[in-house]
């Protein structure tokens, strides 16, 4: 597993940014299945073309400003882990893991959780949830630009 573990400048971001751009066009002109040419320095080298979408995914992460961790999606973790990167209780995992809601094993009296799982379960929860603020969005009142309801309009009393 790799983790990048010092903050990122403005410079690196913007670079990052500038790298995933001309990746994702070379992934878009390139046929899945095949191996594209990649020269750094001096050394070229073959890599699927994948790859790049990996590539691609990772460096839109750094130019956000975020750290980058590659790791096998069948790394099992713990549920403590699995629910600091879901954003819940460690007891809520367990109980997600025990309805068959997110994919785990017990071990013992551990339960352990496939990273992949974990990733996917917090992709489908957000989302779910996007779908339903959307969903109540339009039921909402329109807003001023101060993001107010405006007060209803009242007959003029002459």
């Amino acid at each position: 597993m790799t983790t990048a573990t010092s903050p990122l400048d403005v410079r690196t971001s913007v670079l990052a940014g500038r790298a995933a751009d001309a990746l994702r066009d070379i992934s878009s002109e390139t046929e899945p299945g095949r191996m594209v040419s990649v020269r750094i320095g001096e050394q070229t080298t073959a890599i699927p073309a994948a790859a790049i979408v990996i590539l691609v995914d990772a460096l839109d992460e750094l130019a956000l400003g975020r750290d980058v961790v590659v790791a096998p999606s069948g790394l099992e973790i713990g549920t403590s882990a699995a629910a600091r990167l879901l954003g819940v209780s460690r007891p809520w995992v367990a109980a997600l893991v025990d309805r068959g809601q997110l994919e785990g094993r017990r071990n013992g009296t551990k339960r352990r959780i496939p990273l992949g799982a974990a990733l996917r379960f917090a992709r489908s929860t957000r989302d779910e949830i996007a779908e339903a603020m959307n969903a109540r969005s339009e039921c909402l009142p329109p807003t001023n630009n101060a993001g107010r309801v405006p007060p209803p309009e009242r007959d003029s009393v002459k």
